[in-house]
């Protein structure tokens, strides 16, 4: 009743048979008003023992009661009082000519007249409105109702960007040669080597508005798909809330992780990759089926340009793998790292702190070290933590000790970052028969050796061990080698080339097939090593 409701917005309980109830928050408060009465519907918020109780509740309260006691305490929580006390000011009249009901349906109709929907959608959202119509104006089925309606009005149905295709633009953008695109991009590397903003720079580049979701870990199709909208709390998939977010029809959408979707084919939860094919595949997605719209109420997002990141190639389903154009981001080598450093990584930390560049400055062998012995990871995110660690604790030394400089060498990397939290392989330890390097081919411990890109070394090792002869320590090797000796091209060069390059070694082969891509690689790691492309084993 209305005294127990003015109780709860001014004390926030609720005394129920002699029973006290504390009332943490409201919850969907909607607010109706009639000639003689208002109505407020909502979810009462109480705390249980570590969870939560959730009451639905309606109250009836006078308009004199309303004006009198709950006008005031409502201010705060519900904009429909401040429009209600609007209308008053301007009419100077508590009466209201409509129900909220009929403003409410009215409001669709104008809409669908003045905003350009598409024929069909707009007969699909004019018979939803009707239904409405027909519904009692406190009927517990009218708010399922009117969300569902509002959803459909809020997706972008005709909206769009204008689309920036001068190439030029572009290249200036994302510092890359432009070329033609298929519609579905995968970009693929580990975490921290700019995946996502690679999208972002795509976007800005194309003029399209950036959306993204993460579908790591889905393993229900609903998620994707959505609920059918008389199940309880039935929203859109995530794709259509995509859609939503974005506000047009052409956004760039980033799909994150979906190498860690879970590809339940049997499961009574649906698959999601099947629900993510439709999504992805040009010739399926102009007619993309979300149960919360319905199956006869198809979405198009044919206009979308679709880019999918991933941490592992093999990860991602094979029909999925089929329908993108994948692109392959590599861990960024130690070379790239200290360029990163220098030229992004410092100068960004520097300003976050404001701190001048002669302020805190880092020699070479510094950055080297913090990149070699302190950083875990092939991205640059960790690499930026470690630079911040350093300028946290400079920031503190300049309070408390009046520091107006520091110059981080080796010595200061110790001081400022403790010892080592990584070692390398001291490759003078394996002078013996048997082993032989393997630039990062092979991890250590309990890891699989399995990589095909290892088989000469691996063959090389074998000979080693049988026949007791040592293989000098300044030679390396990659390549995949067949039972009958021939040697074939590798993935991955650019790395294995750098790896041998930071061990100092000599020497290295590599196969035939990748002699063309040496033209990729700076001439301070070529000038460093002698490279020999070779065929068959024979000629190692």
């Amino acid at each position: 009743n209305q005294t127990q409701f003015l109780q709860v917005l001014q004390e926030k309980k609720l005394v129920v048979e002699s029973q006290e109830y504390q009332v943490e928050k409201i919850d969907k408060l909607k607010i109706s008003f009639y000639p003689q009465t208002v109505n407020f519907k909502g979810v009462l918020v109480i705390p249980q023992e570590g969870s939560y109780l959730k009451l639905d509740f309606s109250a009836n309260a006078s308009s004199d009661y309303y004006h009198q006691y709950l006008s005031d305490p409502l201010q705060g929580i519900s904009k429909r009082i401040a429009q209600r006390k609007n209308q008053i000011k301007q009419t100077g009249s508590t009466q209201e000519t409509e129900t909220p009901a009929e403003e409410e349906d009215k409001n669709y109709r104008q809409r669908l007249e003045s905003e350009p929907f598409p024929p069909q959608i707009k007969k699909k959202i004019l018979k939803e409105v009707r239904k409405l119509d027909r519904m009692h104006p406190w009927g517990s089925n009218r708010d399922v109702q009117e969300e569902y309606i509002e959803k459909l009005m809020s997706l972008p149905w005709w909206q769009t960007t204008t689309e920036n295709k001068d190439l030029a633009a572009a290249q200036t953008e994302l510092d890359k040669a432009g070329k033609k695109q298929s519609q579905v991009i995968c970009l693929v590397g580990p975490p921290g080597t700019g995946k996502t903003s690679l999208g972002q720079s795509i976007a800005k580049a194309t003029g399209r508005k950036f959306v993204k979701i993460s579908v790591g870990g889905v393993h229900d199709e609903s998620e994707i798909r959505g609920h059918r909208k008389t199940y309880i709390g039935a929203m859109p998939g995530r794709i259509l809330q995509g859609m939503s977010q974005s506000r047009v029809v052409n956004p760039l959408f980033l799909i994150d992780e979906i190498d860690k979707v879970i590809d339940n084919v049997t499961g009574h939860h649906g698959n999601p990759t099947a629900a993510l094919l439709e999504v992805l595949d040009p010739e399926q997605n102009e007619k993309f089926n979300d149960n919360y719209l319905g199956q006869d109420f198809p979405y198009d997002l044919s206009k979308v340009m679709f880019i999918c990141t991933a941490n592992n190639l093999e990860n991602i389903p094979n029909p999925l793998r089929d329908r993108m154009d994948i692109i392959q981001l590599p861990p960024y080598t130690t070379i790239d790292k200290v360029q990163i450093a220098k030229n992004h990584s410092i100068p960004k930390i520097l300003a976050k702190y404001e701190l001048e560049k002669d302020q805190l400055t880092f020699t070479d062998e510094a950055i080297e070290e913090i990149i070699n012995f302190y950083v875990h990871s092939g991205g640059v995110r960790t690499q930026e933590r470690i630079f911040s660690r350093i300028a946290d604790k400079f920031a503190v030394k300049q309070i408390k000790d009046n520091l107006k400089s520091e110059k981080i060498d080796l010595a200061k990397v110790r001081e400022y970052l403790g010892f080592r939290t990584t070692e390398r392989d001291n490759l003078v330890d394996y002078d013996e028969p048997g082993i032989e390097k393997l630039c990062k081919n092979l991890p250590k411990g309990g890891i699989p050796k399995d990589g095909p890109s290892a088989g000469i070394t691996l063959t090389t090792a074998i000979i080693s061990a049988l026949t007791k002869k040592i293989i000098p320590q300044y030679i390396a090797m990659t390549g995949e080698i067949t039972s009958k000796g021939k040697v074939s091209a590798i993935g991955g060069l650019r790395e294995k080339i750098t790896a041998a390059y930071e061990y100092k070694l000599k020497t290295i082969f590599i196969p035939w097939g990748n002699k063309n891509h040496l033209n990729d690689f700076p001439s301070q790691v070529k000038d460093k090593l002698e490279i020999i492309p070779v065929d068959n084993y024979l000629q190692i």
